[in-house]
C-alpha cells in the first residue's frame, strides 16, 4: 500500500511486461458511479496520457475489470515533499528554490496544454531517488482555456478568486505556488483554519510575515500571493 489519492488508493505492483515496479491506482467502479466522479477519473487518465515532463509522474497504461479501474504509473520510491518538510521542519532559502523551480517548470508545462492541476500541495509531490520531484494526483486536473468555476482542491491553497467562487484560471495556480513556497520555508502554509477568517485573509492577501525572510523571498511571496490578478506573478504579460 502506497497511499490514497483523490478517488482511490495506490498499491505497489510489478509490471509483467517490463518487470519494473509500478504504482497502481485502484478505483472501485461502484464507488465512482455512486459518488458521481466518473468524469473525474476519465479525465485524470486522459490528462496523464498527454502529459510528458521530467517533473510529472509518468503514465504507463490504464485498464479495467468488472470491479475496478486501474491507472498504472511509474513508481517513485521515496516519500512525498510533505513528509520531508515535516520531518525536518522547513527548508532554508538556499534549498527551497531547488524544489520551487521544478514545480514552476511542471506547472508551466501543464499550462501550455491548458491543463490546471487544481490541487497543488506538498502531499501531491513525490520525491524520486535522485532528489527531483514528480507532480502526481491529477484527480482534480482539468483542461481550462479561460476560466472554470468548480470549487475543488485544498482550501489552504485556494486563491482569492477560487474561494470567492467568481471563476478562476491559470493565475490561481501561481497563487498556490506562492503558498507552496511559503510552506517550504516555514513548515506550514500561510493560511490555516478553514474558517471565515482564513478565507477573509486569503481574499485580502494577508499572511504572517517572518523576521528571517529575506527581501527576495518577501518579494516573491507578495508577487505570487497578490489578490490583484493584474499584478500577480505568473499572470503578467511576461510571466
Amino acid at each position: 500500500f502506497l497511499g490514497v489519492g483523490s478517488f482511490g488508493h495506490v498499491v505497489l505492483s510489478n509490471n509483467a511486461k517490463t518487470q519494473e515496479l509500478v504504482a497502481v491506482k485502484i478505483l472501485k467502479r461502484a464507488h465512482i458511479v455512486k459518488t458521481q466522479t466518473v468524469k473525474y477519473v476519465i479525465r485524470e487518465k486522459s490528462l496523464l496520457e498527454i502529459s510528458s515532463h521530467a517533473f510529472i509522474v509518468r503514465f504507463i497504461e490504464g485498464f479495467k475489470d468488472n470491479a475496478n479501474l486501474y491507472i498504472i504509473l511509474e513508481y517513485v520510491p521515496c516519500a512525498t515533499l510533505y513528509s520531508l518538510i515535516h520531518r525536518i521542519g522547513s527548508l532554508s532559502e538556499k534549498h527551497a528554490p531547488f524544489y520551487a523551480a521544478q514545480i514552476v517548470l511542471g506547472i508551466e508545462y501543464l499550462h501550455t496544454k491548458d491543463i490546471l492541476h487544481r490541487d497543488l500541495k506538498p502531499e501531491n509531490i513525490l520525491l524520486s531517488e535522485d532528489g527531483y520531484i514528480k507532480l502526481t494526483d491529477f484527480g482534480f486536473a482539468k483542461i481550462v482555456s479561460t476560466r472554470t468555476y468548480t470549487l475543488c482542491g485544498t482550501p489552504e491553497y485556494f486563491a482569492p478568486e477560487v474561494c470567492s467562487q467568481r471563476g478562476y484560471g491559470k493565475a490561481a495556480e501561481w497563487w498556490s505556488i506562492g503558498v507552496f513556497i511559503y510552506e517550504l520555508c516555514t513548515g506550514s502554509p500561510p493560511y490555516i483554519g478553514r474558517n471565515p477568517d482564513m478565507y477573509l485573509r486569503i481574499r485580502l492577501g494577508q499572511y504572517p510575515d517572518r523576521a528571517n525572510f529575506s527581501d527576495d523571498l518577501r518579494s516573491i511571496l507578495s508577487g505570487l500571493m497578490n489578490p490583484d490578478l493584474t499584478k500577480r506573478l505568473g499572470n503578467l504579460v511576461k510571466g
